[in-house]
């Protein structure tokens, strides 16, 4: 074929691939691995504004700096004719202005070179489209990235079938092939990672194992239909320490299958940890409650509801007795004052027993006083002996 045969062949070919483009719209020039440009179509002359081609001129003189280092990459490599390549290059036109262009480059033979004949079509309109996608893709890039709180999103490379029974989505979220699609630095704090690491560099199960407490967790998800809050799971750090963090989690779900699942999450170790001594006191103080042979309840401020009670509380007074509502009433009508008072309750025999409540109050949730009512049966008085 002649050369310029090859040319029309090439570009012939180019705009098949992009929607029957007109050949005349077709820039085209043919590079050699010596970086001069061997030729050029007419359109691509007009457009640069060159009024004759040269055989000495190099590809500095077409194309911008960045697409000079594209061009320089692919005569690197080690391809054979027929190989090619869609790259996004800009042409230097009139007055300098750069011309964006995505470019079709095959492998060919020029003379004892190996080339690229280069095939270009205008990017125009679709060009401002990417700009805007890319700003658009960048101020998110950095909103995410200056979040104080963690964001991440886990993309499944195998989607995750949501029709299948929910132990089996549990199962595929934790068995599919994925990877972490978006961080920010502050889950690199969250983790630990060594200065300048991100976690997206790591596998997903590094740091996201699978235990019990994290089925639990993939289970919470998935029974909300994936969209839950302050869903906990418990997590690794760089150096293996477990830490407890609460998630706002969604899903991206296209034809019943999760692509990827998303959310933000909170180091909440030391409030865990919290907790968990709470739980643990209240625990103990159950059970010393429990050993005290007395009946002893606790109410909320207003009486209304027993808040905890010991054994010997419901020996005395059985689930479902009158009882304890009798005394959340005579507690309502006691100023903060009373310390002492004496009432009548029937007990789990059916008998009524006076009992002298012994009052006190203790500081509970949110700061508001808790009564704690420690019941002492009224012993009768003994009789006197008679005179003879």
């Amino acid at each position: 074929m002649t050369p310029d045969g090859e040319i029309r062949g090439r570009a012939a070919s180019f705009s098949l691939g992009f929607g029957e483009q007109d050949l005349t719209d077709v820039l085209f020039d043919v590079v050699a691995e010596d970086e001069s440009v061997c030729q050029i179509n007419d359109r691509q002359m007009d457009l640069l504004g060159l009024e004759y081609h040269s055989a000495a001129r190099k590809i500095g003189s077409i194309y911008v700096p960045e697409s000079c280092l594209k061009l320089r990459e692919l005569l690197a490599r080690p391809v054979t004719e027929g190989f090619e390549a869609t790259l996004e290059l800009a042409l230097i036109g009139r007055g300098g202005q750069e011309i964006r262009t995505i470019a079709r480059c095959s492998c060919v033979r020029v003379g004892a070179l190996r080339g690229f004949a280069v095939s270009k079509i205008l990017l125009g309109a679709l060009a401002d489209s990417l700009d805007d996608l890319k700003n658009d893709n960048l101020v998110l890039r950095k909103i995410i990235d200056e979040a104080r709180e963690g964001h991440w999103c886990i993309e499944f490379l195998e989607p995750i079938d949501v029709n299948r029974p929910d132990h089996e989505v549990v199962d595929q979220i934790f068995e599919n092939a994925s990877i972490w699609r978006v961080t920010n630095m502050a889950m690199a704090r969250i983790y630990n990672l060594p200065m300048g690491q991100r976690i997206g560099a790591h596998d997903v199960r590094l740091h996201w194992p699978r235990n019990p407490e994290n089925e639990r967790f993939v289970e919470e998800i998935v029974a909300s239909g994936y969209f839950i809050d302050n869903a906990v799971s418990s997590d690794l750090r760089h150096d293996g320490t477990v830490i407890h963090c609460q998630n706002d989690v969604r899903a991206d779900i296209e034809n019943g299958y999760i692509k990827r699942i998303w959310g933000n999450c909170r180091d909440v170790t030391a409030m865990q940890a919290q907790a968990d001594r709470s739980k643990a006191q209240i625990a103990t103080l159950r059970n010393v409650i429990d050993g005290i042979h007395d009946p002893i309840v606790v109410f909320d401020p207003g009486a209304d509801q027993i808040i905890s009670n010991n054994l010997g509380f419901r020996r005395m007074f059985p689930e479902g007795s009158a009882a304890a509502a009798l005394l959340g009433r005579q507690v309502r009508r006691w100023s903060n004052t009373d310390r002492r008072k004496v009432v009548s309750l029937p007990v789990a025999s059916g008998n009524q027993v006076r009992f002298q409540c012994l009052v006190s109050s203790i500081e509970g949730l949110g700061g508001r006083p808790w009564w704690v009512i420690t019941l002492q049966k009224v012993r009768a008085p003994l009789p006197q002996a008679r005179r003879s």
